[in-house]
């Protein structure tokens, strides 16, 4: 009797099978490289590593797409192999193993040429959007929107919106056209005041680091929440930004919110910074374009984005400003003027509020006169008398409210004008 012959594929057969197992579990890896994340397609702010998500989104869009189609192309060859190799094994493994394999060379392969495996690590920084940006340690949540990138930051139940204001250059100050008309409508109200009052002439500057500005002026709730007093005159609404604070004071406050999360670096923004951002981007009077003078106290374009002396009607009784200076030619009929809760005013294209009006705004610098040349990431003179203001306030004149005005005030001084605005640093300190 003549001795059947062994089947020469049995060993390749249980090969195939091994393939199977480990294409199985590859594929299975992949798709759980979502990590911790259930929560998928969920908002950004929602996540606790957001730029996990963007894995389970679209790697699992490769796997329908591609993989599907994958595989019924490599089904006729897998068919074709096994028939060729060994016409006495069922095909059915081979063709489910080499399918499921090609898959997974195709998501190894197409993954990192994508760039989406940045975002796939829980041990990488957690990222903002597809640029890599890091998502500050401070920030409670954090996105991307019509207007930038923005985080927010929480103390109690208090919040603040910051926008991450990228680096660049920019012509700060004004140009003749822009003077010129300041200075012939405010002759009616000063007729003695010279025209190098108005002057800041246009000069480069360029701002070599990135940094979070906040998107409105520090509200009253915000500065209660660090100092546990609120030192405003209009305090009806925790919404309205906190006043009566000095220079020094804001210098205390900024120090304690530091202090309340390591690595944080919160100050005042330099004048340049604070213009940059003011302009985001623009080169007229306004953010959002020139301005015209109807009157001492009525600039139409300036009632869309600013609270000034033409508009800033309030509820709360502050009336010895109105019988001390009066409102003639104002845009409305006022009774009552203050500070308004803020962001009820457009804000501008990079999403921040009330950059002119409601109060004067604090910056780093000491006051000096511009240079004429271009400049890189100015910080003013080491000592002055006075500091910086930018914004123009609730009860000032149209023809201060405009990206180029400069003023100044003793670092002591506590007007129911001065505010600030929170602005961080984008690179986080470290430890010596």
């Amino acid at each position: 009797m003549t001795r059947e012959r062994e089947k020469p594929m049995d060993h390749r057969h249980g090969a195939f099978k091994c393939l199977i197992v480990i294409t199985f579990f590859l594929c299975s890896c992949s798709l759980t490289r979502v990590d911790d994340d259930d929560k998928i397609g969920a908002p950004f702010q929602d996540h606790p590593n957001p730029g996990v998500r963007y894995s389970a989104d679209v790697g699992g869009g490769v796997g329908a797409i591609v993989g599907i189609p994958v595989m019924i192309i490599a089904l006729p060859i897998t068919a074709t192999i096994a028939a060729i190799t060994n016409e006495n094994a069922t095909p059915l493994a081979p063709l489910i193993g080499t399918s499921l394999g090609f898959s997974t060379l195709f998501g190894a392969v197409t993954w990192p040429l994508f760039g989406w495996w940045k975002v796939t690590d829980v041990n990488q920084p957690r990222v903002i959007d597809d640029k890599s940006v890091a998502r500050p340690d401070w920030a409670s949540s954090a996105g991307k929107d019509q207007y930038g990138i923005w985080a927010d930051l929480i103390v109690g139940r208090a919040r603040q919106r910051m926008r991450l204001i990228p680096a660049g250059s920019f012509s700060m100050g004004c140009d003749d056209t822009e003077i010129d008309a300041a200075w012939e409508a405010f002759k009616k109200i000063s007729p003695e005041t010279p025209r190098n009052w108005f002057a800041a002439p246009k000069h480069k500057v360029t701002l070599t680091n990135s940094y979070w500005l906040a998107d409105s002026s520090c509200t009253q709730e915000f500065w209660e929440a660090i100092m546990g007093t609120n030192p405003a005159r209009f305090h009806d609404d925790p919404q309205r930004p906190v006043e009566q604070v000095s220079w020094s004071d804001c210098q205390i406050m900024l120090l304690a919110l530091s202090g309340r999360f390591p690595g944080m670096l919160a100050r005042l923004p330099t004048e340049a910074e604070w213009e940059y951002a003011c302009r985001a981007g623009t080169n007229t009077a306004l953010y959002t374009g020139g301005i015209i003078y109807k009157g001492q106290n009525n600039a139409p374009a300036l009632d869309s984005i600013a609270w000034y002396s033409g508009n800033s009607s309030i509820d709360v009784a502050h009336q010895e400003f109105i019988e001390s200076f009066g409102l003639p030619e104002s845009e409305y009929q006022i009774t009552r003027m203050g500070t308004n809760p803020v962001k009820r005013k457009q804000p501008n294209s990079w999403g921040l509020y009330d950059m002119i009006g409601n109060v004067k705004q604090w910056c780093a610098d000491w006051m000096e006169r511009y240079p004429t040349d271009a400049v890189v990431d100015p910080s003013g003179p080491v000592k002055e008398s006075s500091r910086v203001t930018r914004g123009s306030s609730w009860r000032e004149w149209p023809v201060y409210h405009r990206c180029g005005f400069r003023s100044d005030d003793p670092p002591d001084d506590r007007s129911e004008e001065l505010g600030f605005r929170i602005c961080i640093s984008a690179k986080q300190a470290t430890s010596p």
